[in-house]
């Protein structure tokens, strides 16, 4: 706040100070003694109001960040001030206590001023009651909300520091009175909000997918943006089941093969680790590195002393984010570990998933969880997706190809429920597995089966009936 500014409001107060002392002199209501105390009051609570008010909004409005550094650097006035951004709760307490006391006493002040003023006018307690009430109300939106609040956001950082000795005095003065109202108001807040945590994250991730919305609309965040802010809102409810590789499509080896055939395999999928089973394909015992045996002398060799039998299963209800953080903490630990014994990291960043039996139902992967974020990461040895748009009315696409992504990509609103891809969808509204050829109508889709075989739907072309795929 400049020095001129502070000056017309300093005499914008003594101009309404004097007023009411002159005229409750001239009434001879009260000695000069007498009403220099209430002059005085009135200017002090309203000046000590300005700075609680003003200091309020510069300390919400302060540059944490550059307070903290100062502060590092030995700024006292900047240590002073982060102390209270650190307690916001205790620094609004005490900013709001003072405010009201300081507005209390400045009400109790031009009320009596005013009450003798005015009896040259009227006896009635009620008008006077009412001027009051108008006359202090607009001082204080004036001189206490308004003026402050707009001089020391302006300049809330320098103001800040400024006031900072000031407000640790304050902080001092009503240490014990914000302490207590800290602690009650905390109860409160507990016990009202008891059972509302759920509900208030599940308010909150809907605003999110709202401003992702609004901010799609506007152009401010590209349509990929805003499907990966919705990936990472639906994390907490997806569940390994629906991200997993399914046992059908697990590519293994069973564990009297020979080194030859572990190569052939990998060559042939583009894998560096393979799953290894005992029997049959749901008994997977364990997982080869196809590192671990690049200096095998002996293609005929027997694989078993390769296997890496430390593998880890999840059950299918596990959360997709829980497995996330887990396979991430422990290939951080296993990272660490290899670096200072200067080897290979020995863990597999692959979790088998099983269902209530205890039977292997599929496996996931960390790039499977990673994908469910940031969409298909394709690498060197990945096969392109096969979706590919025909026209602006028709794309043809993989049977696998997830319901939640084609949405996403394309626009379209089929719903989700007990199938997760296309050809699931199709089968679903069908109740049958269809032949090459036949096709199904929705009230937006014709779906045709372009290709099939006896357990699976392997390519449909989809055909919008309705308006062009965005």
């Amino acid at each position: 706040m400049n020095k001129s500014s502070f000056f017309i409001t300093f005499m914008i107060f003594c101009w309404f100070a004097c007023i009411a002392a002159i005229v409750a002199l001239h009434a001879q209501q009260l000695s000069w003694s007498v009403i220099s105390v209430y002059v005085s009051l009135l200017l002090v609570s309203m000046i000590l109001s300005f700075f609680f008010s003003g200091t309020e909004v510069a300390l919400v409005s302060a540059n944490k960040v550059r307070m903290g550094v100062l502060a590092e650097n030995g700024d006292k006035q900047a240590a002073i001030v982060k102390r209270l951004l650190d307690a916001p709760d205790r620094m609004l307490g005490m900013l709001l206590v003072g405010n009201n006391l300081v507005n209390v006493a400045a009400g109790h002040a031009g009320a009596v001023l005013t009450g003798y003023a005015l009896i040259l006018v009227t006896d009635s307690q009620k008008i006077q009651g009412l001027i009051n009430t108008v006359v202090m109300t607009a001082l204080i939106l004036m001189f206490s909300e308004l003026l402050p609040k707009t001089i020391f956001r302006a300049k809330a950082d320098a103001l800040s520091l400024r006031f900072a000795p000031a407000l640790r005095v304050s902080t001092i003065i009503f240490h014990v009175v914000v302490s207590l109202i800290t602690k009650l108001t905390n109860l409160i807040v507990a016990i009202a909000s008891r059972g509302a945590d759920a509900e208030t994250a599940t308010t909150m991730r809907e605003e999110l997918r709202l401003l992702a919305a609004m901010g799609a609309q506007e152009g401010i965040i590209e349509q990929e943006q805003r499907r990966m802010i919705h990936s990472v809102l639906d994390l907490e409810s997806r569940t390994v089941e629906k991200v997993m590789t399914p046992l059908v499509d697990i590519v293994a080896v069973e564990k009297n093969s020979s080194v030859e055939e572990l190569y052939r395999v990998a060559a042939e999928n583009n894998f560096s680790r393979i799953p290894v089973y005992d029997g049959q394909i749901y008994n997977i015992i364990g997982l080869i590195n196809i590192l671990d045996v690049l200096y095998s002398e002996n293609p005929s060799e027997d694989i078993s002393p390769y296997i890496r039998r430390d593998i880890q299963f999840v059950p299918e209800s596990k959360r997709v984010d829980a497995l996330l953080r887990e396979l991430q903490a422990v290939h951080k630990v296993t990272s660490e570990l290899a670096k200072n014994q200067r080897s290979e990291p020995r863990h597999n960043p692959i979790a088998f998933v099983v269902d209530e039996y205890g039977g292997i139902i599929g496996l996931v992967t960390i790039k499977d969880l990673v994908e469910e974020v940031v969409g298909q990461i394709q690498d060197e040895y990945d096969e392109e997706e096969y979706i590919h748009a025909i026209s602006d009315r028709d794309i043809e696409c993989d049977g696998r190809m997830e319901i939640i992504e084609l949405n996403h990509r394309f626009g379209t609103n089929i719903p989700v429920g007990e199938y997760e891809t296309i050809a699931g969808y199709v089968i679903y509204l069908m109740e049958k597995i269809p032949r090459t050829g036949e096709y199904v109508d929705t009230d937006e889709l014709r779906i045709l089966v372009l290709d099939a075989d006896a357990r699976s739907v392997q390519k449909v072309r989809i055909h919008n009936k309705v308006s062009k795929f965005i």
